[in-house]
């Protein structure tokens, strides 16, 4: 049983993006909570609500994430293993997918100007790869 208070402007956002078809809030906070009462007690004081992620897809069908938001490290290397340049853009768009944000983290990279000995180039450096990201 719902505790908190929720506004006519809360009750209208919870319905329109979180809500399963024919499922009332107290119904989603059973779904949310997976059974565990103490969960489900502090989503109905509204002392605690996880983020929009876990209010649509938790107990349901779908296959998105429960998480909003991830990291990657990106590595100096344009190719090779999960951690380059085009692995971390191409799991970045899959976590978008899913409705989850992304941050990087650019410091493995080279400076620009440096040299790529197995290239016989120059880096191009993060702000590079930054702005290609964006």
């Amino acid at each position: 049983m719902l505790r908190g208070v929720l506004t006519e402007n809360s009750r209208s956002i919870i319905e329109a993006r979180y809500l399963e078809p024919d499922e009332t809030v107290e119904g989603m906070f059973e779904r949310v909570s997976g059974g565990v009462s103490e969960y489900r007690e502090i989503m109905e004081r509204l002392d605690f609500l996880p983020n929009s992620p876990t209010l649509m897809n938790a107990g349901t069908e779908r296959s998105g994430t429960l998480s909003a938001c991830f990291k990657f490290d990106v590595a100096d290397a344009m190719l090779e293993g999960d951690d380059s340049i085009v692995s971390t853009r191409a799991k970045a768009a899959a976590v978008a997918k899913w409705g989850g944000g992304v941050g990087y983290y650019f410091g493995h990279l080279r400076p620009k100007g440096a040299v790529i000995q197995s290239v016989h180039r120059k880096a191009c450096g993060p702000v590079s790869v930054l702005k290609d990201f964006h």
